[in-house]
């Protein structure tokens, strides 16, 4: 017997609803870039979404324990997520310096991400969620695009005025043409719409429902509008993958058409050309390669890595440290590349228990490819694996809790076909 809101119909839609309701409110709201949005609790101010995502994570943690507790049984996907929390908050806690902002931004991390993904994972094995879920986060997602696009379009932010978080941080601006939407980044907004859109190739392959080839629009013309070129890569080794290695339907092919045909007339924009061919510029992108910060984060990391080889400098302590470490000023708050900050903030120890249940994802979307949805989720899991490489994706919000939604939702499935099998 499971426990009652994972047990019954009506107790797991009250979960699901609310698990959906937070993923909305993430994405909607640009809270990482409202710093203003605060409250005083206990003598000291903090953000207002701080206190909104840490009740939601202690809820879901509640309902994850007593699930564990009930059953007696700990799912291999839940065992590896606990190991990789474990560790977060130990290196947090072994941190020499600003501990206290470590164990803030390690529990972030679980609370905004990897505990909600417990959440979608029970739900789908135990009531077959994803289906709907996914319907869901291609909506939210969609959004997120639409708002993007519409701020590019009218050089205005959409609903919300934005502000940086750290001084050192600033804003793009709508009027500069290129997009970033609710989640105020162009690289992450490319990595989001990445994320989302094979499984949105999923839903068009097997719905004739408007709603796809809509949200399909949209997102590539988010990533277009993003002008990075990882985006634009990873972009088309996605779409090249589903057109080789499956049979989509008729109305996937001609929708990509379309959306490329929609793209190449932004052209005829003079602002819009103008920022699509400064990004192939070779003599600005081989400096970049050579003193960019990027360039610099290995060797950064590398002294870091050397000092605190077992549980670095603490979680989210990159940017507050990095001037003793690099001697260059202003600091640098990231190396974006995920597995170069676990290694600095994390040691060993995180950067383990991340690659052990990376590796496990990646070895069930493997073994299972033959099923539709996990096939796309494996098309989805490698282009954001490359990802990983050029920035730290799983630090913001927004994208974090997107991603183990779905990838819950996707492992819940597997364990599901395991037991009926």
């Amino acid at each position: 017997m499971n426990l009652f809101v994972f047990n019954s119909r009506t107790g797991s839609r009250f979960i699901f609803y609310w698990a959906v309701a937070a993923l909305f409110t993430i994405l909607v709201f640009p809270f990482y870039f409202l710093p203003h949005w605060s409250v005083v609790l206990f003598g000291r101010t903090s953000p207002i979404h701080h206190i909104i995502f840490s009740v939601i994570g202690i809820f879901f943690s509640i309902f994850v324990i007593l699930e564990i507790y009930q059953t007696k049984k700990i799912p291999i996907f839940i065992s590896y997520s606990i190991g990789f929390c474990v560790a977060l908050f130990i290196s947090s806690w072994a941190a020499d310096l600003y501990r206290a902002n470590a164990m803030k931004v390690a529990f972030g991390i679980i609370s905004r991400g990897i505990v909600p993904g417990m959440i979608f994972y029970y739900l789908t094995k135990y009531h077959k969620w994803e289906e709907k879920g996914l319907a869901c986060i291609i909506v939210g997602v969609g959004y997120v695009a639409f708002g993007a696009i519409w701020e590019v379009l009218t050089g205005k932010f959409l609903f919300f005025e934005r502000n940086p978080p750290e001084p050192e941080w600033f804003i793009f601006q709508p009027s500069w043409g290129i997009a970033t939407g609710t989640v105020g980044l162009p690289l992450i907004l490319a990595v989001l719409m990445n994320l989302v859109f094979p499984f949105c190739v999923y839903k068009l392959n097997k719905s004739p429902k408007v709603i796809y080839p809509i949200a399909l629009f949209l997102l590539f013309t988010a990533i277009g509008l993003s002008f990075r070129r990882t985006g634009w890569f990873f972009s088309l080794v996605g779409a090249i993958l589903i057109l080789l290695l499956i049979k989509p339907k008729r109305r996937f092919v001609l929708t990509l058409f379309i959306i490329i045909l929609l793209n190449l007339s932004l052209l005829f924009i003079p602002s819009y050309r103008s920022n699509f061919f400064s990004r192939f510029d070779m003599h600005k992108t081989f400096e970049e390669i050579k003193v960019g910060h990027r360039a610099r984060a290995l060797k950064v990391a590398t002294k870091i890595f050397l000092q605190h080889p077992l549980t670095g400098i603490g979680i989210g302590n990159y940017g507050k440290i990095h001037e003793q470490y690099s001697g260059h000023s202003p600091r640098i708050l990231t190396p974006d590349n995920q597995l170069l900050r676990f290694l600095s903030e994390g040691g060993l120890l995180t950067l383990g228990a991340f690659m052990a249940l990376w590796g496990f994802l990646g070895l069930q979307l493997f073994k299972y490819r033959r099923d539709p949805f996990v096939w796309f989720a494996g098309v989805s899991f490698i282009l954001f694996s490359c990802n990983l490489l050029f920035s730290d994706v799983l630090y913001f919000p927004p994208l974090s809790m997107t991603f183990w939604a779905l990838f819950g939702m996707c492992i819940g499935r597997i364990d599901r076909m395991k037991s009926n099998a």
